[in-house]
């Protein structure tokens, strides 16, 4: 029987966050930079939109929360093809009331500023870096890997594709970008704490779950989901590391600590209500929560149907 305390919390009136944009329909035929270049200029507008609204109504905060108009320090969430995206996005089924498999295999956060030049977001020199705890580390990961609490440094770049391709390292059909409001305190607590991993060892020991996960996913069925153990996948780990400097749960509806990014998902979308913030008087106040997402894959498909893959691991050689 499965461990039901990993389930996101159910809410009968729940109703869908009207700030969690879909894209896909402008950008199913196109790919992440294409997509994430559309949220830099979105959240740049917006920012523009508010500012000019409270300098007309002549209102200040002392300490306003805001949507980074920059989208850095935002969460990014990706669908990627091949065996691991398979494995991390079936074993987030437990989490779902449907029980139907997670849009999403990886998190991460964007350090630098998002750019609204999709050609820079694919230049793997001038995209912006992010932050992450993976399965699978870029080129950038370097020989202390594990010296910084499993975390590494990367290039958006790295995550531009969205269409499938057997010999690239990675393609992911489903991205999205979520944004909390935070006040400029919470955002220099957040970046101090991510790029200090290792300042909680005890509870977030990403190298060990990165072994787990990494165990669970090529154990071909014989290792028991680490969710139900009540193992978080380590790239949501790891956002939620940062994340406690601000004192900000990203998963809400967790009755442990077992944070995915399927866990985000279902905040954002439906429990978005739950964030909040006090203001100057103690009040709690509606903590702003922004998304935008593109899902091309919703199936959980290894590779997309029909694609042409080797027959044999000899054939993948002769084709390198």
């Amino acid at each position: 029987m499965t461990n039901l305390s990993t389930a996101t919390r159910y809410l009968a009136n729940a109703a869908h966050n009207p700030e969690l944009i879909d894209l896909c329909p402008q950008f199913a035929t196109k790919d992440n930079a294409d997509f994430v270049a559309e949220v830099a200029r979105r959240l740049s507008a917006r920012q523009r939109h508010l500012r000019a609204a409270r300098a007309s109504a002549g209102s200040r905060a002392a300490e306003q929360r805001e949507i980074a108009s920059d989208g850095v320090l935002a969460i990014g969430l990706l669908g990627e093809y091949g065996p691991l995206g398979y494995a991390l996005r079936r074993a987030q089924e437990v989490l779902r009331i449907d029980r139907s498999p997670s849009h999403w295999s990886h998190a991460f956060l964007f350090l630098d500023p998002l750019r609204a030049s999709a050609a820079s977001l694919r230049d793997p020199e001038r995209s912006p870096r992010v932050l992450e705890s993976t399965l699978q580390p870029g080129a950038s990961a370097s020989s202390p890997f594990a010296f910084r609490n499993g975390v590494n440094v990367r290039r958006f770049s790295d995550y531009a594709r969205a269409r499938f391709d057997p010999n690239a390292a990675r393609s992911a059909p489903n991205i999205a970008v979520l944004c909390f409001a935070l006040s400029a305190a919470e955002r220099a607590a957040i970046r101090v704490r991510a790029l200090r991993p290792e300042a909680d060892l005890l509870a977030y020991d990403l190298p060990d779950l990165l072994g787990r996960w990494l165990h669970f996913a090529l154990s071909l069925g014989k290792r028991k989901n680490p969710l139900l153990r009540g193992l978080a996948m380590p790239s949501a780990s790891y956002a939620q590391l940062a994340y406690d400097a601000a004192g900000i749960d990203l998963s809400p509806g967790a009755t442990q600590r077992n944070s995915t990014p399927e866990h985000f998902w279902q905040a954002a979308r439906y429990l978005y209500p739950m964030f909040e913030a006090p203001d100057t008087e103690g009040n709690l106040l509606r903590r702003a929560v922004l998304g935008y997402h593109c899902v091309r894959e919703p199936e959980c498909l290894l590779a997309p149907a029909g694609a042409r893959l080797p027959r044999s691991f000899e054939e993948f050689v002769q084709g390198q």
